[in-house]
């Protein structure tokens, strides 16, 4: 298999707390995710072609107002303004363009790729081949949320375990851009959030944040904006849950509501939806009994939230 961003990513990030093993190498918890990726191979020009590489300067040259040689040759110029423009879209800044990096290209106003069709104006563009980029990120997103379960002994490991302090630090660093909170010994069920969807390839479409508020605050914005961003927040009786969906709840005395809800509040917690079944959904969670945890929530029989303490769902794509 030929290796990618996104593939790199993961394996760093786990690698971060796993030492000893290749850059490029999957550990076991997340090898079921290389068919799934895989799927992002383009059928259309070779990555490593020269028009390819052409069709990336010129693109780098419109987003970013640069003046590169369009020769198709990926030299020290043309990787230090990928990973400038990675940087800018909150990818991992490693100067090769795979199918992550591809994408951001395209939505960010690049030409169709040489041999493919065009979109519609307006559209995600999506690599010709694989299924919206909605859909592979809730997918991604519910993989990564299953791996972390699994590595946390599906639930049975606790936080107090002195082995697992690294982890809880990169779901920080990772997924927030501090370890202010893991410093503080703060609650870090939304630094958890944030990790697997960074880990997903939310890229910066996600509000990555230490309190589960502010990135619903801001998916709610997406929403009533109704911009292109796939992160859309919702009230749970106008949206039924799907897999790779957040679904966000009250904790304790907070009584926040869909209509009321601002960023940088605490008293909340958020969970991905790993399956929707007859009655009930699965959901993974961060800080829940002092592990990652799942557990079951009950649905009405029109497929809504059955939930007191839930007042929004954020919708992928």
């Amino acid at each position: 298999m030929q290796y990618h961003e996104f593939e790199s990513a993961v394996a760093n990030n786990y690698n971060n707390v796993h030492q000893g093993m290749n850059e490029f190498e999957f550990a076991p918890e997340f090898e079921f995710l290389e068919q799934l990726l895989s799927e992002y191979e383009s059928p259309v020009l070779s990555r490593s072609s020269r028009d390819y590489i052409k069709w990336v300067q010129q693109s780098l040259n419109k987003l970013l107002a640069l003046s590169l040689t369009v020769d198709g040759v990926s030299g020290v110029q043309t990787k230090s303004a990928i990973r400038t423009f990675q940087s800018r879209q909150g990818l991992t800044a490693d100067g090769s363009v795979g199918p992550i990096t591809e994408a951001a290209l395209l939505r960010a106003g690049a030409a169709p790729i040489p041999g493919s069709t065009p979109t519609t104006p307006g559209t995600t563009p999506t690599a010709p081949g694989t299924t919206p980029y909605g859909s592979k990120l809730r997918n991604t997103i519910v993989l990564v949320a299953q791996a972390e379960f699994k590595r946390w002994g599906n639930g049975s490991i606790k936080e107090s375990e002195s082995f697992m302090q690294p982890v809880l630090k990169d779901y920080w660093v990772t997924g927030t851009g501090s370890d202010a909170g893991y410093r503080a010994g703060s609650a870090w069920s939304a630094a958890f959030i944030s990790w697997v969807v960074k880990i997903a390839g939310g890229g910066s479409n996600f509000r990555y944040s230490g309190a589960h508020t502010t990135y619903t605050h801001a998916a709610k914005q997406n929403r009533l904006l109704n911009n292109a961003n796939p992160f859309k927040a919702f009230r749970i009786t106008e949206q039924m849950p799907q897999p790779g969906d957040i679904v966000v709840a009250n904790r304790g005395t907070s009584t926040f509501t869909y209509d009321n809800v601002t960023a940088g509040q605490s008293g909340t917690h958020g969970d991905v939806v790993v399956s929707v079944g007859s009655g009930s959904i699965t959901v993974i969670g961060g800080n829940v009994s002092d592990s990652v945890s799942s557990k079951k929530i009950t649905l009405n029989q029109n497929g809504f939230l059955n939930s007191s303490s839930h007042f929004a769902i954020i919708k992928v794509g």
